[in-house]
């Protein structure tokens, strides 16, 4: 019985942070970790990150920081992503 201990939500979300610690182009684990826990960032926010990032044909990790170098996102979603990469 129970659940096993890879498949634990909190196990996969150490395991995320840590792979995108060592891997920046890791969008699967950007995307697992980002408001992980919650920080602000919302929906609108991560959909203009993610089409920052098809457009520019960059990951999740570049497009946030030429988001935030540009100075395109602002407010509380912006102070948000900027904690988050500062975390990582």
């Amino acid at each position: 019985g129970g659940q096993r201990f890879f498949e634990r939500q909190e196990i996969k979300d150490a395991l995320a942070y840590l792979r995108l610690i060592s891997n920046r182009n890791d969008d699967a684990a950007f995307e697992r970790v980002v408001n992980t826990p919650t920080r602000g960032i919302g929906d609108r926010t991560l959909d203009v990150v993610r089409q920052a990032a098809r457009d520019r044909q960059l990951t999740l990790w570049q497009a946030t920081r030429e988001l935030m170098q540009d100075k395109v996102l602002a407010g509380r979603a912006a102070s948000a992503l900027q904690r988050f990469i500062e975390l990582v």
